[in-house]
């Protein structure tokens, strides 16, 4: 008995430091390029497209039954053959005639039903002379025979038939015969695969800062690095790529129950991240590939080690209106970087938040892709921010009564990176302007603490990118070329 598979033992990587020279090129799968992930879940779909001829109309029918050609007889003289070789066979075997006359051969008497459809497959060698013809009754055509002739339909006008093979002149011929009765496809009968996809989703319900800032370097597509000076830390500016700028695409690989398969044209699709208060960052984002797959047994690049995101290292501050005043810059860590003034501190009220990006990204299959995607652009791209707080008065709802457009800041800044030096592991996310959608009214029973709900739609402020995420971590580059 084979040893069963356990669904813990996987392995996924990704070349997040090193994107592909050009759209399905695959990279090099070393830690210089790529890294494992650890505490993740993932769900790899190949999103193939099928194509079958179940819908189809005049689909080429299939034979039912058996053969009802049972034998053939030589006919009395003066119309035999002078040679003739069927022995209780659907099949001549020879059939000669020497001079200028007429030979003539009928099969056993075949049963048939009236309108139903039947195929006659005559398989002729001529070796010399004349054809032979071939007729019957019950509705079969009258058909001169020859080599590698394509097969006699016909709709059966009565419940018998006799065939008869007829021959005028010096011939000698063998031939095979089948008939059999023809049946419409019910529920059709083939399929093929047109085309080859491939989606990712992977998770870390425990996220850490190298996860973060690769996946979203392949969702916002722009990354620019800047160092701790002398020290290995850095800092990673992570922005949505400019409308007409194509985004990075990587390579994957996946061991799962003992199946190990590369996947190269890597698109990232969609990114959310969210957490509750006492928690941790979670993180999800969606991948597309190219559909180019195939196995591998290249080992798997190291895991980078880091620590969780934890809430409790993350404040939050939101600004409205003419006091928000977004840092063009370097951010500092664990102070805000949006307000001309003094900005709400909402840190202590935060009870939960989730940020998605969505890049409506679409495979293009064009010509010539060899059932692969020839690339993958995005669409007309979405975001949007949710959040509980605790309800403290009405200063959050007159923002929305006045449809103000505000800036929120999320700081996380966990341990220092390198001794002796000034980032610490952590994330920042800015949203330069939002919108609140349904009023955020108060909620809560008589013995509970009175929450409100916020959802945003994110929009652009003519200056400043949609969405920014610095991410500090020990890696020097994300997607470098």
């Amino acid at each position: 008995m084979s040893q069963t598979k356990k669904g813990w033992d996987r392995n996924l990587a990704l070349s997040l430091f090193k994107k592909e020279g050009s759209y399905d090129a695959g990279v090099t799968m070393s830690d210089a390029y790529a890294c494992s992930l650890t505490g993740f879940e993932a769900d790899v779909t190949w999103d193939d497209k099928i194509v079958s001829d179940k819908e189809d109309v005049g689909k080429l029918p299939t034979v039912v039954g058996s053969n009802l050609v049972a034998s053939w007889a030589n006919t009395a003289h003066p119309t035999d053959y002078d040679t003739f070789t069927s022995v209780g066979s659907p099949d001549i075997a020879s059939a000669i005639l020497t001079g200028a006359t007429t030979g003539v051969a009928n099969s056993a008497a075949i049963t048939l039903t009236t309108y139903k459809r039947y195929k006659i497959t005559p398989g002729l060698t001529l070796n010399s002379g004349t054809s032979p013809v071939l007729t019957g009754t019950g509705g079969v055509p009258t058909t001169t025979l020859a080599a590698g002739m394509a097969p006699i339909e016909f709709i059966a006008t009565g419940a018998t038939t006799t065939l008869t093979i007829t021959t005028t002149g010096a011939t000698n011929w063998a031939c095979t015969f089948t008939l059999y009765e023809l049946a419409p496809y019910e529920l059709g009968n083939d399929q093929e695969l047109i085309t080859y996809g491939a989606k990712f989703t992977i998770k870390q319900a425990k996220a850490k800062p190298n996860a973060l800032a690769g996946l979203a370097s392949l969702v916002f597509g722009s990354t620019t690095p800047s160092q701790d000076p002398g020290k290995t830390a850095y800092v990673h500016k992570i922005i949505p790529v400019t409308v007409g700028t194509a985004l990075p695409s990587c390579q994957l690989e996946e061991f799962f129950g003992d199946l190990h398969y590369k996947y190269t044209g890597v698109k990232g699709n969609t990114l959310k991240i969210s957490g509750e208060a006492g928690g941790v960052v979670s993180l999800e984002a969606q991948l597309i590939g190219s559909g180019t797959r195939a196995t591998s047994s290249t080992a798997f690049p190291a895991a980078i080690s880091e620590s969780w995101m934890h809430l409790h290292d993350c404040k939050v501050w939101l600004e409205s209106g003419a006091n928000i005043s977004i840092t063009s810059g370097a951010m500092v860590q664990a102070a805000e970087d949006i307000s001309s003034d003094t900005p709400d501190n909402l840190s202590a009220r935060m009870k939960s938040f989730e940020f998605t990006w969505d890049n409506k990204l679409e495979g293009q299959e064009g010509f010539g892709g060899g059932g692969v995607f020839v690339d993958a652009d995005y669409g007309r791209r979405v975001a949007t921010f949710k959040m509980t707080i605790i309800f403290y008065d009405g200063t959050e709802l007159a923002y929305y009564t006045a449809q103000n457009p505000v800036a929120i800041e999320l700081d996380l800044k966990g341990a220092l990176i390198a001794s002796g030096g000034t980032m610490y592991f952590g994330a920042s996310l800015v949203i330069p302007r939002m919108k609140m959608k349904p009023a955020p009214l108060p909620k809560g029973g008589p013995n509970d603490t009175l929450i409100q709900d916020f959802e945003f739609d994110i929009y652009d402020d003519g200056t400043n990118s949609a969405a920014r995420l610095d991410v500090y971590t020990a890696q020097a580059a994300y997607l470098a070329a």
